[in-house]
């Protein structure tokens, strides 16, 4: 990547960037080895030849750059902290914006996370903890609330103790809700540690199991809401309570040989 610099007033400057995409540029910005290093080396080279410029005074700067043949600036409001694209072509009904200026959701996620990521690492926390603790917790998660929950439903289905059914009926939509947040918390886990890692976060089959396992735990905790209209829903609320199960038993599998694959 080379830049170079130009002045528009006191408040702005332009960074023209040679052979780069916006997703390189995402990247480099939110990459906290050798890329970004060099992507301020860069900067600072250009601003160097300038003694009269000041970072202090600059509310906006604006990078050219080009992707699938096609300019346009992306824009860092440097007072209001945000990133705004200006472009005067609107993408195809059928083409989605992530794909027009080249950013993969991988992309977007780490540049959102990074932050944090930072702070995890500043807490300078084993490596083991952080590299095992997501499936550590998870696998708790998974047998402890996800086997209660196993045990409350054949209870309310095949109890004939009232007093038990009823104390299970309330407490397993609690358990449910839980359980949902929990493994959304958990994902959030599992991305940090890839990410402090330096491992690609939504390419290995532990990630696509786990996005379908979210997907259908979600559907599986809004279930119960329609029991009263139709009761035959419960059978299929049952069904897909082990089918989820057995899905994140492989979802764990899968969670132990990424672990053990790096």
């Amino acid at each position: 990547m080379d830049a170079t610099r130009e002045e528009l007033s006191d408040t702005m400057a332009v960074f023209r960037l040679s052979g780069m995409e916006i997703r390189d540029l995402i990247m480099e910005l939110s990459d906290n080895g050798s890329a970004k290093k060099n992507f301020i080396s860069q900067i600072d080279n250009e601003i160097q030849r300038r003694p009269d410029f000041n970072w202090r005074k600059i509310d906006l700067v604006f990078f050219p750059v080009c992707a699938n043949f096609h300019y346009y600036l992306v824009v860092y409001w440097m007072k209001k902290n945000t990133i705004e694209i200006i472009d005067n072509h609107k993408p195809h009904k059928n083409m989605d914006p992530f794909e027009k200026y080249d950013i993969d959701i991988a992309t977007t996620v780490t540049s959102i996370m990074s932050p944090f990521v930072e702070l995890v690492k500043s807490w300078s926390l084993p490596d083991w903890l952080v590299h095992w603790g997501h499936p550590g917790n998870m696998a708790v998660l998974l047998f402890t609330m996800g086997g209660y929950g196993i045990y409350l439903g054949f209870r309310i289905r095949f109890s004939d103790d009232i007093e038990e059914k009823a104390k299970a009926k309330d407490l397993y939509p609690k358990l449910l809700g839980g359980m949902f947040l929990f493994y959304a918390l958990g994902a959030t886990g599992g991305i940090t540690s890839l990410l402090t890692s330096d491992r690609p976060i939504f390419e290995s089959p532990h990630a696509v199991t786990g996005f379908i396992g979210l997907a259908l735990l979600t559907f599986q905790t809004l279930l119960p809401t329609l029991f009263e209209g139709n009761p035959g829903l419960r059978n299929i609320h049952g069904i897909l309570g082990s089918g989820i199960m057995t899905l994140f038993v492989v979802h764990a599998a899968l969670g132990l040989q990424l672990g053990l694959s790096y």
